[in-house]
């Protein structure tokens, strides 16, 4: 069974190849040229995506020789609408050429699911995933493939876009997150934030208008100081969303195996460090599967067909 996954929701083109329950190829081209914007432009990121897939699948026909497919998986929900509707076209453009059947994937769910491919998880249900990126913090309750249920959302700014415009005023590059993260370990605490009364959803607006005066308000700012303290705060803020209304309030005697992270943000060692710390059942994908890759769209619709061609047999 030979599985052709693609990822191009934002600005990220990645393509992965399954053969069966491996993988034989996977790589990830990030778009550059949004940087000198400070964030992703619509019209340039569809540009790039189809020169960038251009290079991937010459260098999969190169490497692989694929003559067949049998699925074609990709992105389909929760991303910039051009790029959503160019994956699209590439599925079923790839539909017609290989007579192969399309399986569209919601990303944020397989931004839940990928941590079990690095950590070879197997009877995974249910679990509580949680994806923190520049677009998206939020969270689902899954029992099965099926219907996950949504458990908690954003209120306002995804904590990635919190982490890139406090980046922005301190002039860092953009995205921001990771030169944040290496400042902070310099740096010691030294600024409070207010917290959010809120314990019913994610809400990180305060932290961008709370950053924003103590960027102008200190003429000589730390700025590793600075950048420890909003890290140490923002996640301390986010561990106690977790506690209180993922593991707490919302799923009351509904016990969970695993708590995943996924998203962009869950590259933060410090995040990480204080998730474990306080889930002794949770599990991080490695660095370059939590940004947007074509990994985790493969891997989960291999689960998928896999769980359907059980249920197939189950019922004859």
């Amino acid at each position: 069974m030979i599985i052709f996954a693609l990822e191009a929701s934002c600005d990220d083109t990645s393509v992965a190849v399954f053969k069966d329950d491996k993988w034989i190829f996977f790589e990830t081209i990030t778009q550059t040229s949004h940087a000198k914007h400070g964030g992703v432009i619509l019209s340039d990121a569809v540009k790039e995506h189809i020169i960038n897939l251009q290079k991937l699948i010459f260098k999969v026909i190169k490497e692989l020789n694929l003559k067949e497919i049998d699925y074609f998986a990709y992105s389909s929900f929760e991303g910039l609408e051009p790029c959503l509707i160019f994956s699209k076209t590439i599925a079923l453009t790839f539909k017609y050429l290989f007579n192969c059947k399309i399986i569209p994937i919601n990303h944020l769910y397989a931004h839940a699911f990928i941590p079990f491919f690095d950590h070879k998880a197997t009877n995974f249900f249910p679990f509580v995933g949680i994806v923190l990126s520049g677009a998206n913090s939020v969270g689902y309750y899954f029992q099965d493939f099926e219907n996950p249920i949504k458990i908690v959302e954003k209120n306002d700014n995804p904590i990635g876009h919190v982490f890139d415009r406090v980046g922005n005023k301190l002039k860092l590059p953009y995205p921001s997150g990771k030169t944040m993260e290496c400042l902070a370990i310099k740096g010691k605490k030294e600024f409070q934030f207010t917290f959010p009364k809120t314990i019913d959803y994610f809400s990180f607006s305060g932290f961008l208008s709370q950053s924003y005066r103590i960027i102008e308000r200190e003429q000589n700012l730390n700025i590793y100081n600075f950048c420890y303290s909003f890290q140490e705060e923002i996640f301390q803020y986010t561990i106690k969303i977790l506690k209180n209304v993922l593991l707490l309030k919302k799923l009351g005697k509904n016990k969970v195996k695993y708590l995943t992270i996924g998203g962009g943000v869950a590259c933060n060692k410090f995040l990480q460090n204080l998730c474990l710390k306080n889930f002794s059942n949770c599990l991080f994908a490695k660095d370059n599967h939590c940004t947007d890759n074509a990994l985790m769209i493969g891997y989960l619709a291999r689960l998928i067909i896999s769980n359907a061609s059980e249920k197939e047999k189950n019922e004859r």
